[in-house]
Formats: structure tokens, sequence, C-alpha cells
């Protein structure tokens, strides 16, 4: 008999087992048959605002543009606006937020959390992150701010897109994952209460990491062993929110094979390729011009400062592929520094014209890019008999001549302003010259330019804060000194020139006396008035010509020193931050 009842009870647990199995696939199908369907509208306003992950997805590779092209391709033209700022928390990103909600964007999407999870953990031994007391932002506060943030894209209209944050490392060695699992619990349960979409990102790159381990083939060949950053980890995500936006499997599978197939435009150089790379420089300009008049074409950089011309083929060598369809080359300013013979330099031009030749690819040829404030310099003198080697090449081997040495001579002619800021990088006009350049060289109409200089024109790239720099030192007290430390260990990566630039922004945007109490009662806590006070020494870089102008008439119209109004923007910022007031 108790043998009989043994089997029994036996048999009822795994009945009960496999039934609550069942129920728990079911719930995991239903979530995702119940998760809210995204209707993008021709015409609509799109944000995608976040971390390091948004920025980087701005890329021509990048999610947020494959995203949008996507759509554009559809007969969804939308007008998408990217700010992303790498290293961003949620409060950082509440901190922003009215500025893109000023845009009036119909959607938004969020990435939040990569640079939120890493708070304290002293038994931390990642390679990549050092841990410290108070590292990022713990749980309870992350839903504070993500409630915030949600609650004034409400506010105002504006469709709040989240998604799951992807695990750092496929092999969870830190345990990291495992407070990131956290994270997106809290994530899916807020989008569940307000009935919101959201991007199971993390469950597709799981999925991709998963499929990818079982092809080793495929890893094998992959530069990038960790499968959560490798390339085609922008084009899952991408995929899991064209999905969320109603795409279909079919319809989704077709867009990723056309990503893998699109033409590569190789650009190769030194520094004025790699600055150039970086959001805002010209070679994004030079794409936003090639993608709207010819058609999709990803980049594919070869740069290295250190790199002569003669070693700079041998990696364009390397790197052709089937995929590679048009190759552009600045000549790297190594060359001038090493003098290398003329004779030698002829030959390794040749040697590439003939190595493209056979590989069937398009090349274009670029004269050395002046550097420094005029015409007249050593680097540039020397740069000339260079110059008529490449010209000659282009002209009797019918290789495209991209003229920028004398495009920059007729700028230097006629303007006064400079196009870098030395160390061969440009600037935002010289990056506009040079996006224009190549542009009309590859054959586009001046006609477009007018339409292109309008996106242009609103991009900064990341050398422009260097020509409008202001130094400048807080005095603050031990009190103050103290705060201010308090304020760090809260949050990870919160530095004086995040306080500053929220400071500013609020001096701009708020109202006058809501600012002037919080500096008066700021200033009363921590500013000291002796003499011999320690100072904190202060950068500040405006981010745009438009914040530029604005911080200019605030300067005039209150009589102002730079100063005084970037002391009262810190000050102002310090105490919004610590009594948690950051939204009026």
């Amino acid at each position: 008999m108790n043998k009989r009842w043994s089997i029994v009870f036996c048999f009822s647990l795994c009945l009960i087992f496999t039934t609550s199995k069942i129920f728990l696939v079911a719930d995991k199908v239903r979530s995702n048959l119940t998760n809210p369907t995204l209707v993008i509208k021709k015409g609509q306003k799109i944000v995608f605002f976040g971390d390091s992950t948004n920025a980087g997805g701005v890329n021509y590779d990048g999610y947020c543009r494959l995203v949008v092209q996507t759509l554009k391709k559809k007969g969804v033209g939308v007008k998408a606006f990217y700010a992303g700022v790498p290293s961003y928390k949620s409060s950082e990103i509440l901190f922003r937020l009215d500025d893109v909600l000023k845009q009036n964007p119909d959607h938004i999407f969020l990435s939040i959390g990569y640079n939120t999870h890493w708070y304290i953990d002293p038994e931390s031994k990642s390679s990549v992150f050092k841990s410290k007391p108070a590292m990022g932002e713990e749980i309870e506060y992350f839903r504070i701010y993500i409630s915030k943030i949600l609650d004034r894209c409400e506010a105002v209209g504006t469709e709040a897109i989240m998604s799951t944050i992807s695990h750092i490392r496929d092999v969870n060695r830190t345990g990291v994952n495992e407070k990131i699992d956290r994270y997106n619990h809290l994530l899916e349960s807020l989008a569940k209460e307000r009935k919101r979409p959201i991007v199971f990102l993390n469950e597709r790159n799981t999925t991709k990491i998963s499929m990818l381990k079982k092809d080793s083939a495929e890893v094998k060949t992959m530069s990038n062993k960790n499968l959560i950053s490798a390339e085609n980890s922008m084009q899952n995500m991408a995929l899991g929110i064209l999905k969320t936006m109603g795409f279909t499997d079919s319809e989704c599978a077709a867009e990723h094979k056309e990503w893998n197939t699109t033409p590569k435009l190789l650009i190769a150089g030194g520094r004025q390729v790699t600055s150039g790379a970086r959001p805002g420089g010209w070679i994004s300009m030079l794409l936003d011009g090639v993608n709207c008049y010819w058609g999709k074409t990803n980049d594919q950089l070869i740069r290295s400062s250190q790199d002569t011309l003669a070693t700079l083929v041998s990696k364009i060598e390397q790197s052709v592929c089937e995929r590679s369809k048009y190759l552009l080359v600045i000549p790297p300013m190594e060359d001038l520094k090493l003098n290398t013979p003329i004779k030698e330099y002829e030959a390794s031009i040749l040697s590439l014209v003939e190595y493209v030749k056979n590989e069937k690819v398009m090349l274009a040829l670029c004269t050395f890019p002046m550097v420094g404030s005029g015409i007249e310099n050593t680097i540039n003198s020397n740069a000339q008999p260079f110059n008529a080697v490449i010209k000659r090449i282009c002209k009797n081997h019918g290789v495209q001549l991209v003229d920028i040495a004398k495009k920059m001579k007729h700028f230097f002619s006629k303007n006064l302003k400079t196009l870098n800021i030395g160390d061969e990088r440009f600037n935002h006009t010289g990056g506009k010259l040079m996006a224009k350049t190549i542009f009309l060289a590859f054959g586009g109409e001046r006609k477009r330019l007018s339409t292109l200089r309008k996106g242009w024109n609103w991009r900064t790239s990341y050398t422009y804060k260097y020509t409008h720099r202001t130094d400048f030192h807080v005095p603050l007290s031990v009190r103050g000194e103290e705060a201010l430390q308090k304020m760090k260990d809260r949050f990870h990566k919160l530095d004086t020139d995040s306080i500053l630039e929220l400071g500013v922004y609020m001096l701009l945007n708020n109202k006058a006396s809501t600012n002037q109490k919080r500096y008066r009662d700021a200033k009363n806590l921590w500013l000291s008035t002796d003499k011999n006070a320690k100072h904190l020494p202060l950068i500040k870089y405006p981010r745009s010509e438009n914040e530029k102008n604005k911080i200019m008439s605030y300067i005039r119209e209150r009589w102002l020193l730079y100063d005084e109004i970037y002391e009262q923007a810190f000050l102002i910022a310090m105490h919004a931050i610590q009594n948690d007031d950051l939204i009026e």
C-alpha cells in the first residue's frame, strides 16, 4: 500500500512539475504576444536617447541608423534625432530629458542601464571596470529616476520605449549579469504597469550568442571573442526594435540578409580619419551624402597615426573583401615627418593602384590636408612635392582625385577661420569642407549641398569644444568639498564636468527665481570666502554654437563674467543633485 501511494505521489509531483513548466513557457509566450506593438507613422519624430550603446548605434552600421533606414525603405520616412552620450546613467538622462523633449518627438527610444548597475561590489575582479564604493545607481534610485523619465514623456505626449540591458559578457565571471537581471526585471515590470512596449534586447542577444557558440567555425573567424559586443550584435538590436514595430520574422530575415551584403567604403589614413570617425565628424557627414543620393553604404576604417603610406597599403590589401567597392585614401602625415623619398612614395601609390585595379575596387586619392592656421608652414610646404606625385598618378592612371589641399588653400585666402586645432585633427568647419570636397569629387551634385549642410550644421565635431575653452576656479569650503565627494560616491562617473554641464543647462532653461534661490543656498553652504581657500579647477566647453550664443546672451543681459556664470551654474547643479530637485 505504501509503495502504491509512493508511486502515486511521485507521479503527482512529476505532473505538477511538468504542468508548471508548461505554464512558465506559456507565460513567456503570452508576455511576448501581449507586448504592445509600436505604430510608427510617416513624418513622425523619433529620438534615440541613452548611453554609449545608443551613441554607438548612430554609426552607419549601428542599430539606430539601421532602424531608420529600414523604415525609410518601407515608405515610412521619419525624422530621427540621436542623443546618446557615453557613460550616461538614468539620473543623467533625466537631467537632459527636457532638452531632448524640446524637439517634440512622437517616440523616444531609451537605452538605459549599462552604467547604472555598477554599484557596491568589493569582490569584483573585472578587468574592465574597477569597483569602488557606491558605483552606479542602486536599484531603488534607478526605479525613481526611470519612473520620473516615463512621467515626463507621458506629460508631453511622447511615447517612451525602453529596452532590456544586455549582459556585459557572455561568460558570467563576475556575477554582474545577475545584477543586470534584477534591473531588467524592474524595466519589464514598469513597461507592463504602464502598458508600454519594451524591446527584449538582452533576450535576443542571449539567444544569438547560443546560436553562435554552436557554430564554432563562425566564432573562430571573429576578431572580437566577446560575443556580446560582436559586430552582429548591433544588427540583432535593430531587429529587436523592428519586431516591436510589427515587422514579421520573414521581413526581419530579409533585412538582416541585405545588411550583410551592403557594399563597403574603405577609408584609410591617419589622425584625420580617426577624428573624422567620431560622432559629428566629417566621415559621418560624407556618409550622409553617400547614403542619401547613391544608396546605403557602410564604412570600414583603416587608420593609425604611425602608418606611412607603404604600411597603410599593406593594411589595405589585408582588408579588401568581396563587399569592398570603394576606397578613399587620406595620405598619412607620417611620410612628411619621416621625409620619405619621393620615389619610394610614388612606388607605394603605384602598387596600390595596381592592386585595386585587379580587385575591381574604385579608388580615390586625396592630397595632403593642410594643418595649422594658415598656408605657410613647414609641414604644408613639405607636402607640395608629394601632392604633385599624387596628382600626376591620378591623371595618368584614371584615378579619382580629391584635391583637398587646393580647397583648403582657397578657404584660407577667403577666411580668417582655421580648419583644424593642430595635431592634424579637423574642427567642425574643417570637417564640413572635407565632406563637401569628397562628396563633389565622388560625383555629387552641388545643388544637393544646401540640403546636406542643414544636417551638417547641427552636428558638433568633438574638436569644436577645444576652440571655445574657458578655465576658471570655484573656491569650495571644506564642507563644500565633502558634499561634492558624497555626490561622486553616490553616482558612478558623475564628475565635475557633468555637474557643470547640468548647471549650465539649468541656468539657461529653468526659472531665474528658482535658480537664484538654489545659488544663494548653495553659496552659503559650500562657498569659501577665505583668500587662501583651496580652489576647485574647472574647464567648460560649449556643446554647440547654439549653446555658446545662449551663454553670451545670458552674460550680456546680466553683466556677468564667465567665471561668475559658471560658478553659479556649478553650485546650482550641486544643490539640485543633493536634494534630488532635478526637474522644476
